[in-house]
């Protein structure tokens, strides 16, 4: 819940053009329901040579045919514009959405602390950046929209269902409760192998970079052969999960394969029973046929829809979890603009270490004037490079300050 808290902060400026994308959503929904109708009026009437009654008007075979003819010629027509504004709309704020989580994310990358670049690969940042926002996608294109087609749906079906015929509708819907127990069982098996999958993923993308950057230094110590199995053994870890994640695909798909087929061989037998002993019409059996269409197509879609929704879900808690890596060095509320300097530094008392390690840097005084030239000289290791990236302010010192023309580089602002 908190997810999708965090989540909606994106969804609001384009709270227009969702609604758009939402009406024309259930439009698109809405007009597929009289097309079985009119299948039935030409099976029960224009075929058997019979008037009809429709909109208060009585129709011959002929006159029947155009007007159905006219009717779906209408339909479609109406159709195609209200799904090009729904697939147009819906990538329009799908995609702005996912810019802004872009461009806000580099933001917050743009002010961790040096340390926070040291300790991880680029590979897995780059990862996170590109390949789990682009996943995240999927929760806007394929899941809200999708998801509120899917619910409308159903809805304006099942209550056509029980207007033609309650019992009939009872027998199709009796499956639905199997379809969630299916979910039940197997959406959490779905969220943890996209979880691993994605892990897998970001681990051969920094492990990648890595060797491709420093490719100089692999084959210097012709380390080539190394690292070829051990890229292989992370591909074939990768395979494993994507295979173990297929398979629980697989078993859903199965599982809804059956349930549908059991539905549909559940309504011809009890139906055709019925328009054997004139309780139903041939064409409103067809008709009722047709409607199951429009009634196990969404439930199954929930299949893709809910692979698509576990796989956003971990992608998105792994962006978000780039989001809550507190800044090291912060800026105070207070702080003020640096004006023209001379360029007197100060370390006063300065001592430093990374994390829990041990001191790096212990009482370091120095004072240097403008125009001096200072060398640091020591072993490997003494902390040049650290005293060297504690004046611009990549790390603060872990005691004491360091000033420039006697301003604390805390209490100024870092851009």
């Amino acid at each position: 819940m908190k997810l999708f808290k965090r989540f909606s902060k994106y969804l609001k400026p384009y709270w227009l053009i969702i609604f758009g994308a939402t009406v024309c959503a259930i439009l698109k929904t809405l007009l597929a329901l009289p097309i079985p109708y009119m299948v039935k009026l030409v099976i029960d009437y224009a075929l058997d040579n019979r008037r009809a009654l429709f909109f208060g008007h009585s129709f011959n075979p002929p006159e029947l045919l155009r007007l159905v003819f006219f009717v779906l010629f209408s339909i479609s027509l109406t159709a195609a514009v209200v799904i090009y504004f729904r697939v147009y709309l819906t990538n329009l704020f799908g995609n702005k959405i996912i810019m802004d989580l872009r461009q806000d994310l580099y933001h917050h990358l743009q002010r961790l602390s040096l340390n926070f670049y040291e300790s991880r690969p680029t590979g897995r940042i780059m990862s996170r950046m590109l390949n789990d926002i682009e996943v995240a996608q999927g929760i806007v294109n394929g899941f809200f929209i999708n998801l509120l087609m899917d619910f409308t749906t159903l809805f304006a079906v099942a209550g056509v269902l029980f207007f033609m015929d309650w019992k009939l509708a009872l027998i199709a819907l009796s499956i639905v409760p199997l379809y969630a127990l299916a979910f039940y069982k197997l959406a959490p098996q779905v969220k943890q192998l996209s979880k691993d999958v994605q892990k897998k993923m970001e681990d051969i993308s920094g492990d990648l970079q890595e060797k491709i950057s420093g490719v100089k230094v692999v084959q210097s110590f012709t380390a080539e052969g190394a690292e070829e199995k051990k890229f292989t053994h992370h591909l074939g870890e990768l395979y494993h999960d994507v295979m173990k994640r297929v398979s629980t695909h697989g078993e859903l798909n199965s599982i809804d394969e059956f349930l549908t087929t059991l539905g549909i061989a559940l309504v011809l037998l009890f139906g055709g029973w019925e328009v054997l002993r004139g309780v139903l019409t041939k064409g409103d059996l067809i008709a009722f046929y047709s409607y199951l269409g429009y009634i196990y197509f969404p439930i199954r879609r929930l299949t893709q829809v809910n692979i698509i929704y576990q796989q956003a879900v971990s992608a998105l808690e792994r962006v978000f979890h780039m989001f809550d890596i507190l800044l090291e060095v912060k800026e105070a509320p207070q702080a003020i603009k640096l004006p023209s300097l001379e360029g007197n530094v100060k370390f006063q008392k300065v001592s430093f270490k990374y994390n829990h390690s041990d001191l790096v840097l212990e009482d370091i005084d120095l004072d240097l004037k403008k125009g001096k030239v200072v060398a640091l000289v020591g072993h490997s290791g003494a902390g040049k490079t650290t005293l060297a990236n504690l004046l611009p302010r990549f790390y603060d010192p872990t005691e004491g300050e360091i000033t420039v023309d006697n301003y604390n580089l805390k209490d100024v602002t870092q851009i």
